[in-house]
């Protein structure tokens, strides 16, 4: 894997956070963008089947956590190279590249990028991947809905509705009647909307908010590249080159960016 020689130097000390974290989950990235825009090759309006819209669900969940944790990784790597102490198992839980011992060891160089870099972490990131873990996982909505489709969604919604408060109040031949009268106000529904690209973070005391996800995976993945490259600068680390898996988001953005922008 070429990705090694972004920080052989510490492959051959033994690091695993590097060798065991960063490079495994650095591949897992990048199988889940493939996943991701093989399940939903773009541009398309066609909706996805049910099993399909999980499946991309599993890969943006996978990729939320594994975004979340490379930079767990490379937090580590600062603690093991720099010999920052936290003073104990449960400080040790605190480990970021964002604040405490690790932040303060930072140049003012790498400091000032990784500052900028706070709002994307603490609003989208680690939300993200908080509810997933802990509250309500992200999910991708099974249409896209306009304005008239949402107005015939809720109007069928309510036939249907009405529907079911007849089941328990008919006979045999009624419920038969009451059968496909529903499965045909299902049916109808189905057909509403188009394919939806948004992944969508929900809680319960939060605001409902959603991503486009297309562009993000992909500047997500630009994000933790620079990153990485900016802390193996602080570490004094030759870059002998650009890594083939850091490579992939340059072949996707000349596929994909233009015909992300064509359907949104």
């Amino acid at each position: 894997m070429n990705i090694l020689r972004l920080y052989n130097p510490l492959i051959a000390k033994g690091n695993p956070y590097v060798q065991e974290g960063l490079i495994r989950r650095l591949t897992i990235l990048c199988r889940c963008i493939r996943n991701i825009y093989r399940i939903m090759p773009i541009p398309t309006q066609e909706r996805l089947p049910i099993g399909e819209l999980e499946d991309l669900a599993i890969n943006l969940q996978s990729f939320i956590f594994n975004i979340a944790g490379v930079l767990d990784n490379l937090a580590w790597v600062a603690v093991e190279e720099k010999n920052i102490d936290y003073g104990g198992e449960k400080k040790r839980r605190d480990v970021s590249l964002f604040k405490g011992p690790v932040y303060r060891s930072f140049s003012i160089k790498l400091q000032t990028k990784i500052s900028s870099l706070e709002n994307w972490y603490k609003t989208y990131l680690k939300a993200y991947r908080d509810a997933l873990a802990h509250n309500i996982p992200l999910y991708i909505p099974s249409a896209s809905l306009s304005i008239e489709d949402r107005e015939q969604h809720d109007k069928l919604q309510h036939q249907l509705n009405n529907v079911y408060q007849n089941v328990y109040s008919g006979s045999i031949e009624k419920i038969e009647e009451i059968a496909k009268e529903s499965h045909e106000l299902h049916q109808q529904l189905n057909a509403l909307g188009s394919l939806s690209m948004q992944m969508v973070y929900s809680s319960p005391k939060e605001p409902t908010t959603s991503m486009f996800f297309p562009a993000q995976i992909l500047c997500d993945w630009m994000t933790v590249k620079e990153i990485a490259l900016a802390l193996a600068e602080e570490l004094s680390l030759k870059v002998e080159s650009i890594p083939q898996e850091f490579q992939l988001v340059e072949e996707l953005k000349k596929e994909c960016y233009k015909r992300i922008w064509e359907v949104n």
